[in-house]
């Protein structure tokens, strides 16, 4: 009976080892996928940081267009008015040549009001 208890416990010993074992293979599966885990979710951190990072560039270079356009329209609106006014100074200047060319007095010529002085105005 001794020897059948010693092979139990020699038996039960060997089934102690190979548990252990397993566990500390199980401790080290579970580090490990926490580690796996933990970077999987540094990755996804960094995706959502480029993904908003690229929305918020994507938003400026909309903001950068809408701003160019708008740009782009005043100075078209200035463009215009400059050439409003050369097209007028130039018919000015082609009556008054014509005028001195067919020999019509200036007085003549209707005369634009002039505006008041700041001091007329006091």
């Amino acid at each position: 009976m001794p020897k059948q208890n010693e092979e139990k416990l020699a038996e039960a010993n060997k089934r102690a080892d190979a548990l252990a074992q397993k566990l500390e293979q199980s401790v080290a599966a579970r580090k490990k996928a926490e580690l796996v885990a933990s970077e999987a979710k540094a990755e996804v951190d960094e995706a959502k940081a480029k993904a908003a990072s690229v929305e918020d560039l994507q938003k400026r270079l909309e903001d950068a267009e809408t701003a160019l356009n708008e740009h782009k329209a005043a100075q078209a609106a200035r463009e215009q008015g400059i050439l409003k006014r050369l097209k007028s100074q130039s018919r000015r200047i082609q009556g008054v040549a014509n005028a001195d060319r067919f020999g019509v007095v200036p007085l003549l010529l209707p005369k634009k009001e002039e505006p008041k002085t700041f001091l007329t105005l006091a």
